[in-house]
Order: C-alpha cells, then sequence, then structure tokens
C-alpha cells in the first residue's frame, strides 16, 4: 500500500545511491534474507489460517448442532475481515514501527486461537474467526513493508522468493494439515496447532527480529528505543556507525484510507482490479 502511495506521490525517489551517500540498507545481505524470510514465514498463518479450516465444516456443523450454511458464514466474515484489518494495520504500522506491530498481531491472533479452540457455540465462533482474522491478515501486509524497508525497487526482483514463500506455502499446506488433524484428532485440534505454530513464530520475532521502519532506524544503521529492540539486539548491540541522513520522515497520524488514492493511478487501478477479481474467484 505504501509503496504504490509514495511511487505516485514521488516518483524516482528511489534512485539507486551514489559513492558518497549512505547505503540503502546497511544490513548485511545474510540478515536481510533472515528478516524478509522471517516476515515472510509470520505471513503464513493469514492463508494457513483460511485453508486449514475447510475440511473442518461438516464436523462444526454436526458438533455446533448448526447448519452448514452458518459454518460458512464464518468463512465469509473471516474473509472480509481478513481485507479491513490488513489496512488498519498497514497504517499502524507505518506510524509507529514494524516490530510492536507483528507483536500486537500475534497477540490478537493467540487469543483468537485460545478462544476458538474452546468455544462450543456459534456465536463465538463467529466472532472469534473475526478476531483470528484481524490478527493474521496484518502480518501479510507487514511483510511487504518489510521488503520497501530493506530493499529498492530496482533489487526487489532479487529477494522475490524470500518474501512469498510463506504465503503461497500456507494454501498448499493448510487443507492437508486440517484434513489430518479433523480426521485423526478433533477439530479443536487445528486451533491448538495454530496457537502453538504462532507462539513459535511470535518467540522468533520476539527474539530476532529487528525494526526496519525507516523512519525509525534509517538504513538499519541507527539504533532503535530499547524497548523495541529484539532480546538479540539488547544481549549484542549493534557496532555499526548511524546514519542520521537516512532517517525518513514519521507519519503523524493514524490514516488507514491512505491509500485509496492509489486508485486514482491507471497501472495500479487495473493490477488492483485483477488482482481483485482473481482473489474474488
Amino acid at each position: 500500500m505504501e509503496m504504490a502511495t509514495r511511487r505516485i506521490s514521488a516518483p524516482g525517489d528511489e534512485s539507486q545511491p551514489t559513492e558518497a551517500d549512505a547505503p540503502y540498507s546497511a544490513l548485511p545481505e545474510v540478515e536481510k534474507i533472515c528478516l524478509l524470510l522471517a516476515s515472510s514465514l509470520a505471513a503464513i498463518i493469514s492463508p494457513f489460517s483460511t485453508c486449514i479450516y475447510y475440511p473442518s465444516v461438516n464436523a462444526l456443523s454436526r458438533d455446533l448442532g448448526v447448519s452448514i450454511s452458518l459454518i460458512n458464514l464464518t468463512i465469509s466474515t473471516y474473509q472480509v475481515f481478513q481485507g479491513i484489518a490488513s489496512s488498519v494495520t498497514a497504517a499502524i504500522s507505518d506510524t509507529y514501527s514494524r516490530r510492536p506491530a507483528y507483536l500486537f498481531c500475534f497477540i490478537i491472533y493467540l487469543g483468537a486461537n485460545l478462544g476458538l479452540a474452546l468455544q462450543d457455540v456459534h456465536a463465538a465462533l463467529l466472532v472469534l474467526r473475526c478476531v483470528q482474522s484481524s490478527g493474521s491478515s496484518g502480518t501479510v501486509v507487514l511483510g511487504q513493508a518489510v521488503v520497501w524497508d530493506l530493499t529498492t525497487r530496482a533489487e526487489r526482483g532479487k529477494y522475490i522468493a524470500s518474501t512469498i514463500i510463506g504465503y503461497t506455502l500456507g494454501p498448499a499446506l493448510g487443507p492437508l494439515v486440517g484434513g489430518l488433524l479433523s480426521q485423526c484428532l478433533h477439530w479443536r485440534a487445528m486451533f491448538w496447532f495454530l496457537l502453538i505454530l504462532c507462539s513459535v513464530l511470535a518467540s522468533v520475532m520476539f527474539i530476532f527480529f529487528r525494526e526496519t521502519r525507516r523512519s525509525i532506524v534509517g538504513n538499519g544503521s541507527v539504533p532503535p528505543p530499547t524497548w523495541n529492540r529484539s532480546l538479540l539486539q539488547m544481549i549484542r548491540p549493534d557496532s555499526t556507525t548511524p546514519e542520521a541522513k537516512t532517517l525518513e520522515k514519521r507519519r503523524p497520524v493514524v490514516n488507514p484510507f491512505r491509500s485509496v488514492p492509489i486508485l486514482g493511478d491507471r497501472e495500479s487501478c487495473v493490477i488492483i482490479m485483477y488482482g481483485g477479481l482473481l482473489y474474488a474467484g
């Protein structure tokens, strides 16, 4: 969202740096790839949560004593909140920072899965699925934001495999894992599985994932506030020389509608409409 907006408002602002300029990212190549992989794997929980649910529709209908149409409603509302919540998460991360936004999404997602594993009425299932969607969908847009923070437009193609691996694994593995859990155990097992998966991912992000928002750390050389550092950074502080000139201006307010003007750009509008129709299909 932010990428397209900035491309319209300030075209050419990502020109390749000259030798006298600071590098776009001061992080080593290996660390950049690790950060991109971590953000990509964190994004797996959104499509994975969608697809793991499908094999349990009949079991949920039978155990909760409601029609399959009402269970399907929990799928529709999940997808509605998936679109709405991601815009809010993107705006929050642009105004504040990426790492706290990630941890906030994980906390919401953990609480939702715990409730889903324990609930036994359709109304609770419907509400908690919306909460689950709100927490998981933000990880996808945050992953794209991390790509924006670490790479220039010219070099993003080189990192595309690292950035999409999580989002492509979700639809591939979700139905398989969901079917096995529903068949061999119980539909509640899929929510316990998601709870464990999210706990592992959240622990990895808390320990290793560093802040990448360019208004906070610039090209990665500026230390973030103590509360916004990873556990690894607290144990082993960075030794790089801070380059304050790489800091970007921080956005003053949270505005989830900042991406709407993108539709005014003809090329972007065509791509978005095509992607939307493909997703709807």
